[in-house]
């Protein structure tokens, strides 16, 4: 596949259509890390291995399976690497770039100066880099064909002895400078120099691979030290203590401060009868300076050993605006509805109903009085209040009406009579809560993806300034966390009007799977009850079997008819408990056809600013493929919604089948709105290799259609080596500062190595198409004649068996 020379002739020994050249990007590894050591290219000897820090402090990676990065808003990368069997999330600098400068091809020029004075510059003796800071030992030199090799001091060597010195550290014209023996080198020179630089043009040691460290003592850290998340760090109240497999972590940006992250830990839990699978929201600043927190954790039974996790957002969030209208007896002084928790915020409108009269007449004190709360959008009652206490004026309700905090104050007017009540209504279309970003989770145990609404953390209402606490996860709704799992609510349905057959009810709230119970009483306050027992259907159930049925995804409840199934008593109470949560719907069942899964272990997603929703891809591990979904988001009066678009197995059309991909990466890069490109990169883990897509219907000038990404190119292979893999399993993109190309960061499991490959141009790539063939043993048709210096690729699609290409 690699073309040495500068001119390389393709020759079709058989008639074919062949698609000419398009360019596809080159990957170069840059550098690999195991935690305490680094490779970085093309060294060897006593660089071949550098330690991260010198002495070394700590120790390798072991079952490295995932990495997330984040590009700061200073320009620096910082890579979190899960360290699985070490129970933590280890944090990195990873300010290290690939460069090569060349006389011709290069991404950097050198041009003939004497005497060198800068860098770009070369005489007879001096070869100056554009960037100092180059990384010991990562530098390769080739002159006029020939390549060179580092010595300690030139003393006994000619220019035919192609030997140089080299000064690393420094900026530019100081670091980075090559010194060769006299006349080594004349104006017509072909020099190319391949290397890898520190950003910051640092001394070795700092600026190529570092520990990320603390700047503050927050939480458990120490100044000056490596920081990660542990079992012990960040200690704030609440946070884990144990963690059992970790499988996935995620960063996604604060949209209210640009140095702080929102970091997801999935844990998929011991495999046996202690699986207990958790995801884990944390929030960080880059450098730990002043947030560095545990946040929440989603604790659902109901996930079975999950993979993979990702955060995406359409746009900021948006608190809701709610009207009251007061029409209690004698008038309160005022009444106002407040967002709590905008995430349990649900967009309908809420009544609320005296159901105890006011005593004592009029007055500022409504001690005793208490409401039904009534949902208007789906006509059921669905809660009753705690009695007002205290003694007024002011009154306090805290997600009596969901994710809403109300505040009654009364007068000395105000006479509460029964059935007097407070309506609470939406001004318009452009003023209910949105949430706009959303967690997927692989649940691959349970073959699908799990999708949860999630808030930013610190995340103001206006999404610019001082942060106003209505998503800080920890501060909403005085201390209900993101998830809302935190207790078990209470709904109140109201007494049965009638023993009619099949009653339904609308709970509150979407409850977490396998937590709703329901229970029926003689009178509210009765301190005897009657359980109920959920059934999936009442096929089997008597007419005196107390059983219900419950869906979770349109919270419905039904009873029975009264012979399938036992109606509740006219005029007792209908209560249900449960554990409120943020899913929003789960998506697929086990199998090969669409909607289907067979062990899906990744899941990537981008919103598609061009058709409103959400393009998701998932790595079906067992079956051997890639699907795209696009995913819908609820809006006022719609449901959220999966739809399969389409799936395929091998890179291309009759190229080579996928074997077990597992991880998976979606980004735009960020080009004008009319000319944004979107890249998909694939583990293809059993074949030990990075596949790239280029996603063209997802594009902001694409159709939104059914045809699969096309093949880019594909790069890797089995082995132990720099560019080599074992069991890649993690990966992710991140742009270059101020550019359109993406740098890609890889964890290998079995290897414990992450690895950085950087962009290193385009090469050329022929499509060779031979599904028009009936017959070969034609003479060659044509060529096509490489003038680029690059290595090229190509793809050779339904051949004839005796075709080849050369």
């Amino acid at each position: 596949m690699c073309a040495p020379n500068r001119f390389s002739t393709l020759l079709v020994m058989v008639l074919l259509l062949v698609t000419l050249p398009v360019w596809a990007v080159t990957y170069v590894p840059v550098v690999e890390w195991n935690g305490t050591h680094f490779h970085v290219m093309n060294s060897s000897g006593i660089y071949n291995l550098q330690p991260v820090d010198n002495p070394v402090i700590d120790v390798p990676f072991s079952n490295a399976n995932s990495v997330t990065v984040w590009a700061d808003a200073a320009g620096s990368y910082n890579a979190y690497v899960v360290d699985s069997f070490h129970d933590r999330v280890q944090f990195f600098a990873t300010d290290i770039d690939y460069e090569k400068d060349a006389t011709t091809g290069g991404t950097g020029t050198l041009a003939w100066s004497s005497p060198a004075a800068a860098g770009g510059d070369f005489d007879a003796t001096t070869i100056m880099l554009n960037n100092g800071g180059v990384v010991r030992g990562s530098e390769l030199l080739i002159v006029d064909n020939n390549t060179y090799t580092r010595v300690n001091s030139l003393a006994g060597y000619t220019a035919s002895d192609h030997v140089y010195t080299i000064v690393y550290e420094g900026a530019a014209a100081t670091g980075g400078v090559f010194t060769l023996p006299a006349s080594s080198l004349t104006s017509s020179s072909v020099i190319s120099v391949e290397y890898a630089y520190t950003s910051t043009a640092a001394t070795n040691l700092a600026g190529d691979i570092d520990y990320s460290v603390a700047a503050a003592a927050v939480n458990g850290t120490v100044v000056g030290d490596p920081f990660e998340i542990n079992e012990t760090i960040p200690n704030n109240t609440g946070h884990p203590s144990a963690f059992e497999n970790i499988v996935s972590v995620y960063f996604h940006l604060n949209m209210a401060a640009a140095d702080e992250a929102d970091i997801y830990v999935l844990d998929a839990g011991d495999v046996g009868a202690s699986v207990d699978p958790k995801l884990y929201t944390f929030q960080v600043e880059d450098d730990a300076a002043a947030t560095f927190a545990y946040e929440d954790t989603y604790d659902n039974d109901a996930l079975d050993e999950p993979q993979d996790v990702c955060v995406a957002q359409s746009g900021a969030n948006r608190l809701a605006s709610i009207t009251t209208t007061d029409n209690i007896t004698g008038g309160l002084a005022s009444v106002t509805a407040d967002p709590s928790n905008n995430a349990l915020f649900t967009n309908h409108e809420y009544t609320l109903t005296v159901v105890t009269a006011q005593v004592g007449g009029p007055g500022t004190n409504m001690d005793g009085v208490d409401f039904n709360v009534t949902d208007n959008t789906t006509g059921h009652i669905i809660g009753r209040t705690a009695a007002l206490s205290g003694g007024g004026p002011v009154y306090t309700l805290v997600d009596d009406i969901p994710g809403v905090t109300i505040i009654i104050t009364a007068q000395a007017a105000t006479n509460a009579a029964a059935t007097d009540n407070i309506t609470f209504t939406l001004p318009g279309a452009t003023d209910p809560a949105a949430i706009n970003d959303y967690i997927f989770i692989c649940d691959s145990g349970n073959d699908r993806i799990k999708i949860l609404k999630a808030g930013e953390n610190g995340e103001p209402e206006s999404g610019a300034g001082a942060d106003d606490g209505n998503y800080d996860i920890d501060n909403i709704s005085a201390g209900t966390a993101l998830f809302a799992d935190d207790a078990d609510r209470m709904d109140y349905y109201g007494t049965v009007a009638a023993a009619v057959p099949n009653i339904t009810y609308v709970s509150a709230l979407k409850p977490m799977e396998n937590t709703y119970t329901v229970y029926t009483k003689s009178t509210f306050t009765a301190t005897d009850s009657t359980q109920w027992t959920r059934v999936d259907n009442f096929a089997g159930s008597g007419p005196s079997d107390n059983h219900f049925m419950y869906d979770y995804d349109t919270q419905v409840l039904t009873f029975g008819d009264g012979n399938f199934g036992a109606i509740p008593t006219a005029g007792h109470h209908v209560f249900a408990f449960y554990r409120p949560c943020l899913d929003v719907l789960d998506y697929g069942t086990t199998g090969s056809g669409d909607g289907q899964f067979n062990n899906p272990c990744g899941v990537t997603v981008r919103y598609n600013t061009a058709h409103s929703w959400y393009d998701v891809y998932v790595a079906d591990t067992g079956n051997n493929r890639i699907a795209k979904l696009k995913y819908i988001a609820p809006s006022t009066g719609q449901d959220g919604r999966i739809e399969w678009v389409t799936d395929w197995t091998a890179t291309y059309t009759g190229g080579t089948a996928l074997n077990s991909p597992t991880d998976l990466v979606v980004k735009s890069d960020g080009g004008a709105a009319a000319a944004d490109t979107v890249y998909l990169w694939v583990c293809d883990t059993g074949n030990d290799r990075i596949i790239v897509y280029r996603d063209t219907e997802a594009e902001n000038e694409g159709g939104g259609g059914s045809t699969a990404p096309t093949f880019s190119t594909a790069f890797g292979s089995n082995g132990t080596g720099l560019g080599q893999f074992s069991h890649p399993v993690g990966i992710d993109a991140v742009l270059e500062s101020g550019t359109t190309s993406f740098d890609l960061y890889i964890a290998d499991a079995e290897r414990n190595y992450v690895t950085k490959y950087s962009p290193a141009g385009d090469e050329p790539q022929i499509d060779c198409d031979y599904s028009n063939v009936n017959s070969y043993g034609y003479l060659p048709s044509g060529s096509y004649t490489f003038t680029k210096n690059t290595a090229w690729t190509y793809m050779a699609r339904n051949y004839p068996s005796g075709s080849y290409i050369k």
